[in-house]
């Protein structure tokens, strides 16, 4: 990660996470720590994309899946009981998302210049929200 993809990523913490944490934060209806690996987000050759793609591929995605999920206070009561914190990274080169429920920590990893626009992501909050329900 170049100076560039460094003061992409401060600015994505500075001016987007804000109102990516309260988007996420407002759909569950419950506390909830996200741990994001902002170094890992940020691709070289890729800094027309952001801040959009990393919204698309995570925040956007993961708000859709939890308003769904959050819809009733069964749904709420379980994913509150559950789920205590979001892990956001993108270990995987080149590749879609992957959701997965570890103890009780949401993973989702994902490389935000391979699917660069809502509609690429168009499939993320259907599999997010099928990977929580499953671990509820």
């Amino acid at each position: 990660m170049g100076l560039v993809e460094k003061r992409i990523a401060a600015a994505m913490q500075k001016d987007s996470f804000p109102a990516w944490k309260k988007m996420v934060i407002d759909a569950c209806g419950t506390k909830l720590e996200l741990d994001i690996m902002w170094e890992e987000l940020v691709k070289e050759g890729f800094t027309d994309w952001y801040p959009k793609n990393v919204e698309y591929n995570f925040f956007g995605a993961l708000a859709e899946a939890l308003e769904s999920i959050c819809a009733d206070d069964l749904g709420k009561e379980a994913f509150a009981a559950k789920i205590k914190k979001v892990h956001i990274g993108c270990k995987r080169a080149w590749s879609s998302l992957q959701a997965k429920v570890e103890g009780s920590t949401l993973y989702l990893d994902a490389d935000p210049s391979y699917a660069k626009t809502k509609d690429d992501c168009r499939d993320y909050a259907k599999q997010i929200q099928q990977v929580i329900e499953n671990a509820l």
